[in-house]
């Protein structure tokens, strides 16, 4: 979570929470006084954030774009892992015999 936090607010939120933390003995006062949002509230935001980051599978399409059949054919191996490039031109396969 702090990952996160740095990220949204910058490090000097993370480092300004852990000192308000400290010195009120409140983990509560600190993410409130810092951010201006309860504990609840940011574990909430970095929850929601984290589920929509995992929940993009390596390999999916992206939004509003089609699935293309590749035209190779595997026929030794299952394939394990695949995924393509950012620009959709090419596609990277893993079989294992």
């Amino acid at each position: 979570m702090w990952k996160y936090i740095n990220d949204e607010y910058g490090e000097s939120a993370v480092a300004n929470i852990i000192y308000i933390m400290r010195a009120n003995k409140s983990v509560e006062t600190g993410y409130l006084f810092v951010l201006g949002k309860t504990f609840n509230e940011v574990f909430d935001d970095w929850y929601k954030h984290e589920y929509a980051r995992i929940s993009k599978e390596p390999g999916t399409s992206p939004q509003g774009e089609e699935l293309v059949k590749l035209d190779k054919v595997f026929k030794k191996g299952k394939v394990t892992q695949w995924d393509i490039s950012r620009n959709g031109d090419y596609a990277a396969v893993v079989t294992n015999e």
